[in-house]
């Protein structure tokens, strides 16, 4: 899922007095493309449970390894949900027109 969210990449924001102008300006495109970055960790997810049972099995014992792989990709998992909470966050407010005050 991160190849075709790519499509809606808008490149780098210079001056930050036009941050808030581009996140405003490409609203639809940033939360398209946040959409699909967390349909992809979804998916990312159903593959760790796969390769969790798959390494358990060939593993044995205690399966630690299978443990620290899954346990890993939740962390990756969780951290790339949270950094698009940040840019959904912005993108939302910078086209409602909050503003610190």
């Amino acid at each position: 899922m991160a190849a075709p969210a790519m499509v809606f990449e808008r490149g780098p924001v210079t001056p930050a007095g036009t941050v808030v102008a581009h996140f405003a300006g490409n609203r639809g495109a940033i939360l398209a493309q946040r959409m699909l970055f967390l349909a992809g960790g979804a998916l990312y997810l159903w593959f760790l449970g796969s390769l969790r049972g798959f390494l358990r099995r060939a593993e044995g014992g205690t399966g630690r390894v299978s443990a620290i792989a899954f346990g890993a990709g939740l962390v990756w998992v969780g951290i790339s949900m949270l950094a698009q909470g940040f840019q959904i966050g912005a993108a939302t407010a910078a086209d409602t027109g909050c503003r610190r005050r």
